[in-house]
């Protein structure tokens, strides 16, 4: 039995000691003043089932339904408590196909799914009751996203009171729901096109850019905080197409007609012994690759190992061509396989998922031409698709589980036509736009579906109730409550800071690059973030809730500490070193404390804690499940860069550029303050770089810009 299943029974059995409790949303069962049994409070809108899966029984099912008898009379209804202690019954009148009810005490037996079939649900005067409410993917298949229906009556089995009238009860798979990004350009200087393929963990998108020929491409890093890196293609070959990128910046594309791996800057052909063409598609951490390559005339999807071992993929029998398009850090890869259609126009075109060597279809009711683009580790499928129902332009889905989320994004001034290419394990999107003039551009998009605490006094509050210590996000000023996964603390541009020489701060990073603050001491514009404790005193030892940094997902290293007042900071959390038990927020019993909360990079973060307490009389640690909070930090903006008066010297101009560590700084020199000409491009490494510039006669300013 599964763990879920497991769970249902102790949840059901624990349901039956406590008959005598009232649940609220229950079906409340009851008579008429005619002895009719009748029921009221029934669900007005369909019921969701969860996904679950449990040997044979894969499909979706609750215990969410329940049964409760009225205990105080309502005359003026016409409602009174039920006569009697006889067993009350659930008939079956009427039931869609793969419906069925069954006892919690025994799951694996269908009892009631067809016309006169009973589910015995317990003695009228300590009526309560939740059957399992299943509907069987094997009977409607995994992709089912209808909905189905049972027509039932409830019957006392002592025939005390006479059977109810009957009554309709709908369920269905959970329902799709919509998923909005706020979108940000991504464009190349004196580009006439460029695009964004993929996005790491880390933020960094991998794309492609050229002048004026289609044929010349070349290929770009764009780093979270915007540093670009432009990539020319290597020796012998005329473009560079970038499609996929880790975490640790290494990318894989294609140079002409065969295939390559870039790590540290160094390029390795990729292509399958007897390949004519190889397009690798994604990589992940471990440095496996996946993509297509074109064998004896055929499309065939591929796998290579760190190794450099390639394994031909099989994709779905019956099919001629297949394509792999992404994988996960599991090893989980996706791809689509096609065919020609029948009659001989067009292909017929089928997406996959192939996990340890087993290949699986995925579908997608009313839509076509269907292609999957990126699996996260979670599982979360991104494909794009048409629906001929909606005017049959291109749209874009993320499948998980059996929930498909449909992708909204919210539009750039001037652009259309958006394809989503790739998604990170952070919720952040990538893809490429058009403008008004054709001209393509890339972009990156960030999950705004959550609600956003910006600028208000919030709490991070430690509750324990029913034996379990949670984290809650609390707004002072609204006052709202949300759980830690459903809310995003947003960092706006004024969050960028640059790290100071003091070496007190030293842990932020190098001085003079830029660190992401939300701030200990309250500012315009920033969430001014706290932790709280509403633990009561005596529960716990020395009346102390630990949060412990369990993991970071995000595109860098993350910090809390507390500036004290002689503003030396104590560090409590720092991620750069690893994680470990020294990693720890305290939080005393009616506590109220407020963090400095530092992230070494723009994006999207992750950041899970884990509650700990031990018991003030002994016994074992309270350990609460993680609890993850989602932070955004704006890129913001880029310090302007300052240059010294230049100093003559045998060797030219010489003169010192100040300006943020990390960026790319570009040393322009012009005879008239209008004409311009670039003469220096460098990375800055240090807060002060010396620079020195040839003397000529005609040039006489020189500008440095950070950008």
């Amino acid at each position: 039995m599964s763990r879920f299943f497991i769970a249902l029974w102790l949840l059901a059995a624990w349901l039956a000691q406590q008959a005598r409790a009232q649940h609220a949303g229950d079906v409340l069962m009851g008579r008429n003043g005619a002895s009719q049994l009748v029921a009221t409070n029934l669900p007005g809108d369909t019921l969701r089932l969860p996904f679950v899966s449990s040997g044979i029984n894969i499909g979706w099912a609750s215990t969410s339904l329940g049964f409760d008898r009225i205990v105080t009379a309502a005359p003026g209804a016409d409602l009174y408590p039920m006569d009697g202690v006889g067993m009350i019954d659930l008939e079956v009148l009427q039931i869609d196909p793969g419906l069925s009810f069954r006892s919690f005490t025994a799951f694996n037996t269908v009892i009631a799914d067809a016309p006169g079939e009973t589910l015995r649900m317990g003695p009228a005067n300590v009526l309560h009751y939740h059957p399992i409410v299943f509907i069987d993917a094997n009977a409607v298949g995994q992709e089912f996203q209808g909905t189905r229906s049972a027509s039932v009556r409830f019957v006392d089995a002592s025939g005390t009171q006479t059977p109810s009238p009957a009554y309709t009860l709908t369920f269905a798979p959970p329902a799709a729901v919509t998923r909005t990004y706020a979108l940000h350009l991504l464009d190349i200087h004196d580009a006439r096109n460029s695009s964004a393929e993929a996005i790491s963990d880390t933020g960094m998108v991998c794309g492609g850019w050229y002048h004026t020929d289609p044929a010349q491409q070349r290929g770009v890093r764009h780093s979270a905080a915007g540093l670009q890196e432009l990539i020319p293609p290597a020796p012998g070959y005329s473009d560079l197409r970038m499609a996929g990128i880790n975490r640790h910046g290494d990318t894989v594309g294609t140079l002409g007609t065969d295939g390559f791996l870039r790590q540290g800057g160094a390029i390795t052909i990729l292509t399958p012994a007897g390949a004519s063409q190889c397009q690798p598609r994604a990589v992940n951490e471990a440095g496996q690759s996946v993509g297509r390559a074109t064998i004896s005339g055929a499309s065939t999807a591929w796998s290579r190992d760190a190794a450099g071992a390639f394994i031909l993929l099989p994709g779905l029998p019956g099919y001629t061509g297949h394509v792999a398009t992404g994988l996960n850090n599991a090893g989980r890869i996706i791809g689509y396989s096609t065919r020609p259609a029948a009659g001989g126009t067009g292909a017929d075109t089928a997406a996959w998922l192939s996990s340890s060597g087993t290949v699986q279809a995925i579908a997608f009711a009313g839509i076509t031409e269907m292609q999957p683009l990126a699996i996260n580790d979670a599982g979360d499928i991104l494909v794009s698709y048409r629906r001929a129902a909606s005017g049959n332009t291109l749209r874009h889905a993320i499948r998980n589980g059996t929930v498909w989320s449909e992708l909204h994004l919210t539009p750039l001034p001037g652009m259309s036509d958006y394809r989503i290419r790739g998604m990170n394990n952070c919720g952040e999107i990538a893809g490429t736009c058009v403008d008004g003039d054709g001209r393509y551009h890339g972009f990156r998009g960030r999950p705004a579906w959550l609600p956003q605490i910006t600028s208000e006094q919030t709490d991070l509050a430690i509750s324990y109730t029913g034996g379990q210590l949670k984290l809650a996000v609390d707004e002072d000023e609204t006052p709202a409550s949300y759980t830690p996964e459903s809310v995003t603390i947003y960092g706006g541009p004024s969050a960028r800071q640059l790290i100071p020489a003091n070496p007190a701060f030293s842990f932020l990073g190098v001085a003079g690059s830029s660190v992401w603050i939300l701030p200990q001491g309250q500012e315009p514009g920033l969430p001014f973030l706290g932790v709280t404790s509403h633990v009561s005193s005596g529960i716990f030892t020395s009346n102390c809730v630990n949060m412990d940094l369990e993991s970071v997902k995000g595109p860098g290293h993350f910090m809390v500490y507390l500036v004290s007042g002689f503003g030396r900071p104590a560090v409590h959390v720092n991620s750069s070193d690893g994680i470990t038990s020294a990693d720890r927020i305290t939080a005393n019993s009616g506590s109220h404390a407020h963090y400095a909360w530092a992230f070494s990079a723009p994006g999207t973060w992750q950041i899970t804690f884990r509650l700990r307490a031990t018991p003030a009389g002994g016994g074992a640690e309270t350990v609460s499940s993680p609890q993850t909070i989602t932070f955004y930090m704006e890129a913001g903006r880029v310090f302007p860069a300052s240059i010294s008066p230049p100093v003559i010297s045998p060797a030219g101009y010489q003169f010192i550029v100040s300006g943020e560590v990390g960026r790319e700084c570009v040393i322009r020199t012009s005879a008239d303050l209008m004409n311009w000409e670039t003469v220096s491009t460098f990375l800055t490494t240090t807060p002060e770089s010396a620079i020195t510039q040839p003397m000529t006669g005609t040039r006489r300013f020189y500008q440095a810009i950070i950008r």
